[in-house]
């Protein structure tokens, strides 16, 4: 046989070669190839690495709420009422004035923190966090063939107050510009520089973190909605060819009892202007599916001493 008519010698992917594209080159990219590949490949893909349709579409999940109380939990952790906090009058019973336009500071911020970290139920709402996820993502998790998942060590805490403009309006245009587009921020939080917004525009890769992580947001409100929800730009997976960008963000519609699973690793996504009357008090936290998981990742937010992401086991109890 001449040469020219020898065989290749280069051997043909195999299927760890072609999951080692997707886990690398595939999920730090918006998600393209995947979401619009032939169906075939498509099917393919998600026949080796099920998990990656967690990061290609939001869903909805209901919990049973008798079996998590969450609210009633964290409103023992806050020291108010249940009812004020599922009603979203939270700023009305701390005992401190409420934040007005620089939202990241103040003593009502500080008071909330402040509970949030030296509570005593703190040990209560963890054992009941850790319990959710096996009980209401793990099954989830299984479904996609997974038997172990990486979870967020930290139950964050996020909420939104109704905007208050007790530092006066804004006079003129040469002033909102001051304020809202000058590189100095307008609150001391690094980031934070346009009035009554309390996350500024990020997708969460932005700041480090691994590209194998699903979002979930979990309001304990009886509903949030607007301008006092987290809003979220339109994806590629839903039908368009490019992010649309900040023109199509829409806020999450969710009532308690109810989480949404999300990527917002590449989906962009802020607060805006509180003009409702209800604080917004939700968990912010993320789980990475165990076939995604990244050992080698470089994240400023990860490492494998688990100082962000512990492992959990779905094939046992807790």
């Amino acid at each position: 046989m001449s040469a020219l008519h020898q065989p290749p010698t280069t051997a043909l992917p195999t299927i760890n070669d072609t999951l080692e594209i997707i886990h690398y080159r595939l999920l730090p990219s918006d998600l393209y190839t995947l979401c619009f590949t032939s169906k075939s490949i498509k099917q393919y893909l998600l026949s080796v690495r099920p998990s990656l349709s967690l990061l290609i579409s939001e869903r909805i999940i209901d919990y049973d709420t008798g079996k998590f109380p969450l609210n009633a939990i964290t409103s023992k952790v806050l020291g108010v009422p249940v009812q004020e906090l599922s009603q979203g009058n939270l700023h009305e019973c701390m005992g401190v004035e409420p934040p007005g336009p620089a939202a990241s500071k103040g003593p009502w911020r500080h008071l909330v923190n402040e509970r949030w970290k030296h509570s005593p139920h703190r040990p209560e709402l963890e054992q009941c966090y850790l319990q959710w996820l096996h009980s209401v993502i793990g099954p989830l998790m299984i479904s996609n063939g997974e038997t172990e998942m990486y979870y967020s060590r930290e139950l964050l805490i996020r909420y939104h107050t109704p905007y208050r403009d007790n530092e006066g309006e804004f006079k003129n245009d040469i002033k909102r510009q001051q304020c809202e587009g000058s590189a100095r921020p307008y609150g001391k939080r690094k980031g934070i520089n346009r009035p009554g917004i309390s996350t500024k525009r990020h997708a969460d890769r932005d700041y480090g973190h691994p590209t194998g992580e699903v979002n979930v947001w979990l309001p304990v409100n009886d509903r949030v909605w607007g301008g006092n929800s987290l809003w979220r730009d339109r994806t590629v997976w839903e039908g368009e060819r490019r992010w649309e960008g900040e023109e199509s963000s829409r806020a999450f519609e969710l009532r308690f009892g109810e989480a949404i699973l999300w990527y917002g690793n590449g989906c962009k996504h802020e607060t805006r202007k509180n003009d409702t009357e209800v604080t917004r008090v939700s968990f912010d936290f993320r789980v990475i599916p165990g076939s995604l998981f990244e050992k080698r990742a470089e994240c400023r937010t990860f490492d494998e001493r688990g100082n962000y992401f512990l492992r959990m086991d779905l094939m046992n109890e807790l």
